[in-house]
Formats: C-alpha cells, sequence, structure tokens
C-alpha cells in the first residue's frame, strides 16, 4: 500500500483526488486492483454524470461506504505533478483564498494531451506495378523502392506530386494502408545545426530568381510594393486567433507593445491596398519578394526563415482575374527557368455547396472535410455521406477529373464551378501539367472558391499556392482579391539562378589602368584588384586577368 492510500472496510484501496471544481478539499475514489497511483498523478474520473481530468493528492484516502465509493477510470501515461508543483498549487489557493481544485485545473485543461500520441495513418508499397506508368508514377514508385512505408502526403510531397497521384496507386493496391510509429513532439538536438546562411554564390541566385520572378509580374503590370519585416502584432495577426498563433512575437523595448515578424506578406499587401492604396483604382496588381519567418518549421521544409516571391490581384475575383493570375504566375515560373510545373486545382467551398444543398448530411461538415480529405471511402460511408463517394473518383488528370465531377453533380450545383476551372486551365493548357483534387483543403484554409498548388519535380512540397480569398475592410466589409505566393528556396538550394561567375570574373594587377578597369566594368564585367605582388588570379576565382591589350584568359 502506497503512502497516499487508505483502507476503506474490506481492504479497498483509497486515494484523495482534486478534481478541477471549486471543492474546498479533494475527493475520495477507489483504486482499482492492478492499477497504480501515486500523489501527482494524472487519472480521469467519473464527477456527477461526466468524465474529468484529476491529479491524485497527498495523504491517506478518506474511509467511504463501499457502496457510494466511485473508482478511478483511467491512469494518464504521462509523469506525475512533482511536489513542487503540488506545493505550488497549495500556496497559491492559500494565498488567492481560491479552491485547490481550480487552482490545479491550470494543468488539466486538456486531458487528452496526456495520453501518448496515436499512431499515424501510412501506406506501405506493396511491389505490384500499375495499369499505367506515367513520370509522376514512376516517380513515387522509385521512392517507394527505396523506402517502403510513407504517409500520404510525405510521399506526393517527396515524389513532386499531387495526392490525386498517391490516391490513384492506392486505389489499385499499388499501396496498402498501415499505421505508423507517431512522430516525436521535439526532434533530436542537432548539435551541428546552425540557421542556414547564403555564400555569395547562394545570394546571386537568390537576387537572379527573385529579380526574373518579379520582373515578370511587372510586365503584367503589377507594381512592386515592401511591407516591413516587423510590425505590431495586432497589425499582422488582427482578430483572427490562428493568425496570431503563427506570430514570432517580442516585445519592443521603446513602447513596451508586442511586435512580430511575419509568416507571411500576404496579410501585409491586403492592408496597404486598403489602407495607403484605398483610393487606387481598381483592379489593382501588387508584387512583392521579401523574407518571411515562420514560428513552426515542418519536417518537409524544416528551415523557419524562408523566402516569399508574390502577386496579388484585388478588386475581382472573377474567373478572369483567376486566369491572369494562373497565368502571371506560370509565366513568372517560365522566366526563372522553373519547371515542369504541375498545377494542381481543388474547391475550397464545393462541401460547404454541396452540404448546404442538395446533399446534407447529418455529420458535422469538418467531419465530412476531413474523411473527403483522408479520401477514407470507409469513413464516409459510415457517416452517412455515401453520396460523396464520386466525389474520391473526381481526382487526377485534369481532364478526366473534370469529367467525373461533371457526372457527378447531377443537380447542377458546380456547375459554375465547373464552368469556371476550364476556363481557367485554357490558357495554361500544353505549358504545364494539370491535375484536380476538388476536395484539397491542405495549405488552402483562407482561399474562397478556387485554389491551386505548384509542384515540380523533386521537390519534398508544393513551391507554391494560390487563388482567391477576400480582405476584411473594417468591421463589416470585404473585398475579393485572388494571388499566388512562390517558395523558391528549395530549388535555388539545388542550384536555380547559379551562374559561373568566373566567365565575367577579370583580375586586375597591380598599376592597372583605372580607366580601362571602369569601362570593363560599365561592359558587365566583375573586376578584382590586387592588393599584393603575389595574389592569384584563380584563387580568386577569375576566369580572366587584365593584360596590356586587354582581358586574358586566366
Amino acid at each position: 500500500m502506497t503512502r497516499d492510500s487508505g483502507a476503506n472496510g474490506g481492504g479497498a484501496r483509497t486515494v484523495p483526488v482534486l478534481v478541477p471544481m471549486p471543492a474546498e478539499r479533494a475527493y475520495s475514489y477507489g483504486v482499482p486492483e492492478g492499477m497504480h497511483v501515486e500523489p501527482g498523478s494524472i487519472v480521469q474520473v467519473p464527477l456527477g454524470p461526466r468524465q474529468v481530468g484529476a491529479v491524485v493528492w497527498d495523504g491517506p484516502g478518506e474511509a467511504v461506504d463501499a457502496r457510494k465509493l466511485r473508482p478511478i477510470t483511467h491512469v494518464f501515461d504521462c509523469p506525475p505533478l512533482n511536489e513542487e508543483a503540488r506545493r505550488f498549487v497549495d500556496w497559491v489557493a492559500g494565498y488567492t483564498l481560491t479552491a485547490p481544485g481550480l487552482v490545479a485545473r491550470m494543468f488539466l485543461r486538456v486531458p487528452a494531451a496526456f495520453d501518448p500520441e496515436p499512431p499515424l495513418p501510412g501506406l506501405r508499397f506493396t511491389g505490384s506495378a500499375p495499369d499505367r506508368l506515367t513520370d509522376a508514377r514512376k516517380r513515387v514508385l522509385e521512392l517507394a523502392g527505396d523506402m517502403p512505408t510513407w504517409t500520404r502526403s510525405g510521399l506526393a510531397h517527396a515524389a513532386g506530386v499531387s495526392l490525386t497521384v498517391v490516391d490513384g496507386l492506392v486505389a489499385q493496391g499499388i499501396f496498402e494502408d498501415v499505421l505508423l510509429p507517431p512522430r516525436p513532439i521535439v526532434a533530436a538536438p542537432d548539435p551541428g545545426y546552425a540557421p542556414a546562411e547564403l555564400t555569395p554564390v547562394q545570394a546571386e541566385a537568390a537576387s537572379r530568381v527573385t529579380r526574373a520572378l518579379v520582373d515578370a509580374m511587372r510586365a503584367h503590370g503589377y507594381g512592386r510594393v515592401s511591407p516591413p519585416l516587423a510590425e505590431f502584432r495586432e497589425t499582422l495577426g488582427g482578430d483572427d486567433d490562428r493568425s496570431a498563433r503563427d506570430l514570432l512575437r517580442f516585445t519592443d523595448p521603446v513602447s513596451q507593445r508586442t511586435l512580430a515578424l511575419r509568416p507571411d506578406i500576404t496579410r501585409q499587401v491586403g492592408r496597404i491596398a486598403t489602407s495607403l492604396l484605398a483610393r487606387a483604382p481598381r483592379p489593382l496588381r501588387l508584387c512583392y519578394a521579401g523574407q518571411i519567418v515562420k514560428l513552426r518549421a515542418s519536417q518537409l521544409r524544416p528551415a523557419r526563415e524562408m523566402l516569399q516571391v508574390g502577386a496579388e490581384l484585388i478588386g475581382s475575383d472573377s474567373v478572369a482575374a483567376a486566369r491572369e493570375i494562373v497565368t502571371v504566375a506560370i509565366d513568372a515560373l517560365d522566366a526563372a527557368g522553373i519547371g515542369p510545373v504541375t498545377i494542381d486545382f481543388t474547391l475550397p467551398d464545393v462541401v460547404d455547396l454541396l452540404a448546404g444543398g442538395p446533399l446534407p448530411v447529418e455529420a458535422s461538415i469538418d467531419t465530412l472535410r476531413d474523411e473527403l480529405d483522408a479520401k477514407d471511402a470507409g469513413a464516409l460511408v459510415r457517416i452517412g455521406a455515401d453520396a460523396y463517394l464520386p466525389l474520391l473518383r473526381a481526382t487526377g488528370p485534369f481532364d478526366r477529373a473534370i469529367a467525373d465531377l461533371r457526372a457527378f453533380d447531377s443537380t447542377g450545383v458546380l456547375t459554375s464551378r465547373i464552368d469556371a476551372l476550364e476556363e481557367i486551365a485554357a490558357p495554361i493548357r500544353g505549358r504545364v501539367s494539370l491535375t484536380l483534387d476538388p476536395t484539397e483543403r491542405h495549405g488552402f484554409a483562407y482561399q474562397s472558391w478556387f485554389g491551386f498548388q505548384i509542384f515540380v519535380p523533386g521537390q519534398g512540397d508544393a513551391i507554391g499556392r494560390g487563388g482567391g480569398y477576400a480582405i476584411p475592410v473594417g468591421e463589416d466589409r470585404e473585398e475579393p482579391a485572388v494571388g499566388f505566393s512562390l517558395y523558391p528556396d528549395p530549388l535555388i538550394d539545388d542550384g536555380l539562378g547559379s551562374d559561373d561567375d568566373a566567365e565575367r570574373r577579370i583580375f586586375l594587377p597591380l598599376a592597372h589602368d583605372p580607366a580601362l578597369a571602369a569601362s570593363l566594368r560599365a561592359d558587365g564585367w566583375q573586376t578584382v584588384a590586387a592588393l599584393t605582388a603575389i595574389e592569384d588570379a584563380q584563387r580568386l576565382g577569375c576566369g580572366f586577368v587584365l593584360g596590356p591589350d586587354g582581358p586574358v584568359e586566366a
């Protein structure tokens, strides 16, 4: 018998348990046979008709009539609340004249968080071959051959394909469902880790790529704006709790107000459009390029600081506006030498249109979206959403998927959306690969009626996203907009934008002609002047040396 247990009549163990309610003392609960608890153990106990999170407290349990004694129902698999924390609860309760249970409630807000992380749904390669081998499927199978077990999204991102490609292989039995161990809550420490710092070659490459992207946008009439990297928290996050949680915040030592580093430039561009440029003619075309800082990194993109380049067309989210913004994105990618490109379209509001119209369901809309996003046919049947099963087939190559979606839309509620997607896709046919996943939600929390992702081979995540959205104006108005953002850092790391600077880099020996050196710089040469007589042109990265009669190969 542990020191915090007491006997109850025939020997049943009881322990004091502090429940999250305004009680002046701990309640006694029974400890079922085989269950181990100690002071500080986080448990679940019955309280009236509810099950609540609670904590085993110090001291012996009181004797209670066995007919009234209720047992602990669950012990969470987590470390117990240590003695210092328990004494802190007692001190706060005594100092503030608050019931101890209400103070302990601070530790028990989300009892489910005390349980181990659940396993992740995953896929395992079965070794089978698909009925047709496309380039996208070939990239997926090459990865699966090296490592047979993946998460669905991880496999798609690593292969640089849309989720519809993976789902098509699952439907053919090329992959089978498995459960994977949960990801660690905290990554293992890496003593050798340091934030990425660009070398001169990488910085030059980033500059070239950024200039190519922005120049292509400006060629379509998009004026460049440059919002600040840091702003007051309320202007970056607004009243949106989700956006505020993504901010890396700190206190301004001068004003004592909370500042934040921007995690995204789109919101800043919207603020500029509705304040400084509120009277500018619409539609208003703006573009931007700059660094952003994420509060949390992802496993696919561990860097928290990254380059974001994009364009926003403000004042319209019509089909014509959407068609223009997708075309501008493709032109910018072409100008920067990025490709081959796959555009994956989605319809963020398709579930709302169907559930609020011809296909209502008893389950919540969020549950329906989750099952469609997971492509879980069995779960759709279990929640009474059998009518949505054809949506799982309306994915994949654009022409086939759009035909399946049109066949599914027997009531015509999606006709305008389907027609719009075909109009948006028309100008870029033949320039890029097109796919459709009408229920895809990843990365589309704020898009309104259409969205798209941009994939290139060999990248672990989409390199860009875009679509239609609304910009808040005051408390009761919104302004429609369409836009896209590109994140080219992984491509730059792989060599995009690199150039052999030695071909235009010339070494200037001592006593060279300054006027001649100036003329070379005017012609686009990079000149490196000698400071001593022992310096070497090749060691300094120069492909040429300035001789008496002009450039000479080093």
